[in-house]
């Protein structure tokens, strides 16, 4: 349970003390309202793949709100949130749910058309160990690479891959394969499959490779110790798609949602975004530094009213 009065008394200590802070925030603007909301923003990072880490738990908290007990019970949960839900099912969404899935969205979009194809696979990985509360593996150079990428709940080995919807096929190290084998008996293939025609959707897919079916699944790639498995049979089992469209229709999803939040929750989070940037204006030193200072002590306090007022 937080405590306001020490937020406000740090606050105020903060800007005595001058101590650097920084809160990155992104503004979604509803379509019919002239209302905005600050929405909180995580910079997605490999801590994010290791269970314990600080970066991971305020996610976490975040993306534990997304429905589901499987991913194939979440994919359906996010897709009914983009493409489906409507007014009375928006209206019945709590505030955390709605601010879990807006949080996965933002920082699913931001891997899927911000980065190049080898760091959002890498990125990807990440943020699925959040979702299903896994831990990433940490990639080693060479033959030593693990060919698993996450360790589920259960202690299961999976491997993710993230590609184009018109790959033939995926591939990997027969003795990654082998040692992953001999330390968890069999892994878990989930591959997503990205098309962008005419907008983006990504499609789940699951298969597991095992000692017993391994032979009629892969082919061994000739001159090397490689293999591939053919769309046919990476695509045996479907968990679900998910439509993202644009990034122009992800804020218009957003948008849908900001009414749902209440006054008291979107003035919360439009004050701290306005008490973060005069902070920073403070410390900056910037022309207005002292008036900046003195209105974020002002935001300060009508940050915990409404946090009062509203929990």
């Amino acid at each position: 349970m937080f405590d306001y009065d020490s937020l406000l008394k740090e606050i105020k200590q903060v800007m005595g003390d001058k101590k650097v802070i920084t809160i990155t925030e992104k503004k979604v603007k509803a379509r019919k309202e002239s209302k905005t909301i600050a929405l909180p923003v995580f910079k997605i990072s490999e801590n994010w793949g290791k269970p314990g880490n600080e970066d991971r738990k305020a996610v976490a908290s975040f993306l534990g709100n997304i429905k589901g007990g499987t991913l194939r019970e979440k994919v359906e949960n996010l897709e009914n949130f983009v493409s489906e839900c409507k007014a009375d099912c928006i209206a019945a969404k709590d505030v955390p749910e709605i601010l879990g899935n807006l949080v996965f969205l933002d920082v699913l979009s931001s891997i899927i058309y911000d980065y190049n194809a080898k760091t959002a696979g890498f990125l990807w990985e990440s943020l699925l160990a959040v979702l299903i509360k896994g831990e990433q593996q940490q990639a080693e150079m060479g033959r030593n690479t693990p060919i698993e990428d996450v360790i589920d709940a259960e202690g299961a080995a999976l491997s993710l891959k993230l590609v184009k919807g018109d790959a033939p096929d995926i591939g990997g190290s027969l003795a990654g394969l082998e040692r992953a084998f001999k330390k968890f008996g069999q892994v878990t293939y989930i591959v997503v499959t990205k098309t962008n025609a005419p907008d983006t959707k990504l499609t789940f897919y699951k298969t597991i490779l095992t000692p017993d079916n391994v032979e009629d699944k892969i082919k061994p790639v000739s001159g090397g110790n490689r293999w591939k498995m053919s769309g046919e049979s990476y695509k045996e089992e479907v968990l679900g798609s998910l439509s993202l469209g644009s990034p122009e229709n992800l804020k218009a999803v957003a948008s849908q949602y900001v009414s749902r939040l209440g006054e008291g929750v979107t003035e919360i989070f439009n004050t701290l975004d306005a008490l973060t940037k005069n902070i920073n204006i403070y410390f900056s030193g910037a022309e207005g530094a002292i008036d900046a200072g003195s209105d974020a002590k002002d935001q300060a306090a009508l940050l915990k009213l409404k946090v009062d007022q509203e929990f």
